[in-house]
């Protein structure tokens, strides 16, 4: 079943909106996860989501996952302490960090009806309704594609203009063989995931 699970969800990342992410704007406060903003946005040029045990799970209208996306928050900060008089590095240490904002691309997909976000233990902190986004026939894909960024309940709304979808320019074969590549990295990612979590149940 799980093999049948990674087949399907590779499949799926075929029809990904590649060029197209869901930018979310995230908080971390001592363990609790909450968003200030959402919006759809064209792909950045370099996507800062440096690879975690943190996941975004993008889930679809009929409760299949289109998209697991591993990420880091990253809470730990190095410091050094040079001496005032020499310039000569003396002393130095970590610091925690207990509340923090970060930026989290995920994957646009047109059917996607939520984001589920689960920390370390595999357990939910954040579910994000993304279904304002979501482009269920042709017709809708020729207006204008994406609604105005959404904001937190608690969070002050922030105008976005509204953009247009952009058909991927990529060729089926080249699709075909970029889910295939994606997929690959999912097993990898899920197997090694997995290792680690049968180290702790032992």
């Amino acid at each position: 079943m799980l093999i049948l699970g990674i087949v399907l969800l590779c499949s799926f990342s075929v029809f990904a909106d590649i060029n197209h992410y869901y930018k979310i704007d995230l908080l971390y406060n001592q363990g609790n996860l909450s968003y200030q903003n959402l919006a759809v946005q064209p792909s950045p040029q370099q996507l800062q989501n440096p690879e975690g045990r943190y996941i975004a799970e993008v889930v679809s209208y009929d409760n299949k996952i289109l998209n697991l996306t591993f990420f880091v928050i990253p809470l730990t900060v190095f410091y050094d302490r040079a001496d005032p008089e020499t310039g000569e590095l003396n002393d130095g240490g970590v610091i925690t960090l207990q509340r923090l904002q970060t930026d989290l691309y995920v994957p646009y997909y047109a059917n996607a009806k939520e984001i589920n976000i689960y920390d370390q233990e595999l357990i939910k902190k954040l579910s994000i309704d993304v279904s304002s986004y979501a482009q269920a026939t042709k017709e809708q894909k020729a207006s204008p594609a994406f609604p105005e960024a959404e904001t937190a309940p608690s969070a002050a709304k922030e105008e976005t203009p509204e953009l247009p979808i952009i058909e991927p320019k990529i060729k089926p074969k080249t699709k075909i063989l970029l889910g295939v590549l994606i997929g690959i990295v999912m097993i990898l990612t899920l197997v090694a995931l997995l290792l680690i979590l049968k180290r702790r149940i032992k």
